[in-house]
């Protein structure tokens, strides 16, 4: 009987210490990492145990396999370290039965931050909302030892606030910076001087486009007018006729609007009204030329076999062009041409 005896008190002996052994300090290790922690910086704090209890499968059978827990620092136990510091995240890592509690945070103060001493049931989520027995009775109470938050204006022995420094560039920096400034400006500085002189500009592309389109016309009218003299098998009146429809849309390009509907005798008048203060002694007479063509080529048009063609003389009554008038008639017309391309009419 008192062999049973000493060995039951031997068995509560020994229970006892091993459970003490778990809140000893040498089977509890606490880091802070760095050594050395400022104000604003961002620090981690490990606390590592041992327990042979299994306290992912306490927390949710489920996590028997699972290696490490995300802890939630939001419960009100912590309340007293929120204007010290604040917690980026937290988690439980286990080996085996060694078991890691750390915590990412920024101190907002120097000197000592105390941690409040907590369960890790209220700590893990799925664990700390459960309300079941075990809940209550939680699973391993943590005891944070305080940690110390260094100065840095003690370090450096600084009693008041330094000037400002200019901002740290790369070698070469300087130089690029001012290489975009001045390109930059240089940049404005075309582009408001060519705003300026957009008008002008306009004003010389839109009188281009007229120049080329003038030559254009010119060059065509009198390629047509070859082609015309080469037309020996047309009759006078069909010359005449492609005569003036070659000439009257020379002249409604020429200047601008249409000659078609104006009859041949009010052609002159038509020119002088458009052009006739800008035009020079020898335009005014080509003018005068083309006006004198249109009235004959409309008579060789419309007094074909008239009374009118049988009177005499007949070099001035027939209503049929003389030898060689088709090639004087086409000569002289691009000469006009020429004339009047060659001056500043009005366009």
């Amino acid at each position: 009987m008192k062999k049973i005896l000493c060995v039951f008190i031997f068995l509560c002996a020994s229970l006892s210490a091993f459970t003490q052994s778990f809140k000893d300090d040498e089977e509890t290790k606490q880091i802070l990492i760095p050594k050395q922690v400022y104000v604003g910086d961002s620090a981690r704090l490990q606390y590592s145990f041992s327990t042979p209890k299994d306290i992912f499968f306490d927390a949710m059978p489920a996590f028997r396999n699972v290696q490490d827990i995300t802890l939630d620092f939001s419960s009100p136990v912590f309340d007293c370290i929120k204007n010290d510091c604040t917690i980026l995240n937290a988690a439980l890592v286990r080996s085996g039965i060694n078991y890691t509690i750390t915590v990412s945070f920024v101190p907002w103060k120097t000197g000592k931050i105390t941690f409040p001493q907590f369960d890790l049931a209220d700590v893990i989520p799925i664990f700390s909302k459960s309300n079941s027995s075990e809940s209550s009775r939680g699973i391993f109470k943590v005891e944070f030892a305080p940690i110390f938050i260094d100065s840095l204006a003690e370090k450096m022995n600084a009693s008041s606030l330094r000037s400002p420094s200019s901002p740290v560039t790369l070698p070469g920096t300087n130089y690029v910076l001012w290489t975009i400034i001045i390109s930059f400006v240089l940049a404005a500085f075309l582009i408001a001087f060519f705003l300026a002189k957009l008008p002008r500009i306009i004003r010389k592309i839109k009188l281009f486009k007229k120049k080329v389109l003038f030559l254009r016309n010119s060059i065509l009218t009198r390629l047509h007018l070859i082609f015309l003299a080469r037309a020996h098998k047309a009759g006078d009146p069909e010359f005449a006729t492609a005569w003036q429809r070659i000439m009257r849309s020379y002249l409604s390009i020429r200047f601008g609007t249409d000659f078609f509907p104006v009859s041949s005798s009010k052609i002159k008048d038509r020119l002088f009204s458009f052009a006739g203060q800008t035009m020079n002694a020898k335009q005014k007479k080509s003018a005068e030329v083309l006006s004198a063509f249109f009235v004959r080529t409309d008579y060789i048009k419309f007094a074909h076999d008239s009374i009118d063609s049988r009177l005499l003389p007949a070099e001035e009554h027939e209503a049929v062009f003389s030898k060689n008038e088709r090639n004087r008639l086409i000569k002289r017309t691009s000469i006009a041409i020429q004339t009047l391309e060659s001056g500043d009419v009005k366009k």
